[in-house]
């Protein structure tokens, strides 16, 4: 199980009627120099399991957070193509951002699908 520090944000989904769980890692620099930085994801069912992982990089924290991210929602679209069925929160949207395809049919394009749920709250 991930404790402490290094996990920053985890979502329960359900996958194919069990738990999982979305693990996302703080950012890391790749050396000591810090010119750029990864992101490890990971896919966990209810023994903590490994289902899948993946290591994500950008040239700064954000840029490495925001690709992983992307990586999870188009890893888990790959899954339900597969066959694999989804949900969170009983609802098959999972709210992660997605790669969308070109539209030119030569290159994949790092369009990204990002979902805005309402304005933020105002500091107390």
């Amino acid at each position: 199980m991930i404790l402490g520090d290094d996990m920053v944000a985890r979502r329960v989904l359900v996958r194919d009627g069990k738990p999982a769980r979305v693990i996302v890692l703080r950012p890391r620099p790749f050396d000591d120099a810090g010119a750029d930085w990864y992101v490890d994801v990971r896919l966990v069912d209810e023994d903590d399991e490994v289902i899948w992982s993946s290591r994500v990089g950008g040239v700064d924290a954000v840029q490495a957070l925001t690709l992983a991210l992307v990586r999870i929602g188009d890893t888990l679209a790959a899954e339900r193509a597969e066959g694999h069925e989804l949900t969170f929160m009983g609802d098959t949207e999972l709210g992660f951002p997605v790669t969308l395809p070109s539209t030119d049919g030569k290159n994949s394009t790092a369009q990204v699908m990002l979902y805005q749920v309402g304005p933020a709250a105002e500091p107390q």
